[in-house]
């Protein structure tokens, strides 16, 4: 969907507030075995500064500094699709569970179909190192089963 807004006077035009991403896949390729999820949603964390207090016993006002930057952790909501890439549940189960525990780097691949990012860059496709921390499904009556994803990228 779009969310455009008339732009203030002193600005031309109208500019857009969001991006359409109906049909973004994941791509998760590990230890040689590649499963490719449908996403509903996704969320990142992490990324932020700790603040250094490096006050002196002879300074009047607090100094802090930036630290490092925590690690980013990217969050998906995918629609369980029961055979991503042509496995078979028992596969794609034993696929998630290597992934997570083994704790093997593998490629993150997500694809953002449509205009708004064909003109990015990367054409719409975003790719990284990371790990699949955590998985988790999520089942109701009458209701698609959903799967959450955790990845941590992998700092450069």
């Amino acid at each position: 969907w779009f969310i455009s807004q008339q732009s203030p006077p002193h600005l031309q035009g109208t500019h857009k507030m969001a991006h359409a991403f109906n049909g973004t896949t994941v791509n998760f390729l590990s230890d040689g075995t590649q499963a490719v999820f449908k996403i509903k949603s996704w969320s990142t964390t992490g990324g932020e500064r700790a603040d250094i207090d490096v006050t002196g016993a002879a300074d009047t006002v607090r100094k802090i500094f930036p630290g490092l930057r925590s690690t980013v952790f990217y969050n998906f909501e995918c629609v369980y699709d029961a055979t991503p890439g042509g496995m078979t549940d028992a596969d794609f189960l034993a696929f998630l569970e290597e992934s997570a525990s083994k704790c093997v780097v593998g490629l993150l691949t997500v694809t953002v179909p449509g205009a708004e990012c064909a003109h990015s860059p990367d054409g719409g496709v975003f790719t990284s190192n990371a790990w699949l921390v955590n998985y988790d499904f999520d089942a109701s009556l009458d209701a698609a089963v959903g799967l959450s994803l955790t990845f941590q990228l992998k700092a450069a």
